[in-house]
């Protein structure tokens, strides 16, 4: 799974929705913009997190118990540590995206 897909990924899991936005002063060929919306918010993102190290650990806090405890298991194993603690200290921002998406079961195998 590409980083970008990832990212898609993510977004979709969070709530976010991909549109098409219509600007009516652009020309015709112009005029369609993708915008990314949440219902439960009246926020219009025009480009999606990269989901890198920082934007992670914010995604960590929105866990369930149970969510974080399966993250948790998954980067133990990713990352070889013996402590479950660690695991999610040490893993690289690749690592936390696989594991979120796992929890998911939005991750798809690259071919």
């Amino acid at each position: 799974m590409n980083k970008e897909a990832q990212r898609i990924a993510i977004a979709h899991a969070c709530g976010w929705r991909s549109h098409i936005y219509i600007d009516m002063t652009k020309s015709p060929g112009q005029r369609g913009t993708e915008v990314w919306s949440k219902e439960t918010e009246d926020e219009l993102k025009y480009d999606l997190p990269r989901y890198d190290l920082n934007e992670m650990h914010e995604l960590e806090k929105t866990l369930t118990d149970d969510q974080l405890y399966k993250m948790l298991l998954n980067l133990k194993n990713k990352t070889r540590s013996m402590v479950n603690g660690t695991a999610i200290m040490t893993a690289s921002a690749a690592q936390k995206r696989e594991a979120f998406l796992r929890i998911f079961n939005k991750w798809e195998e690259s071919e």
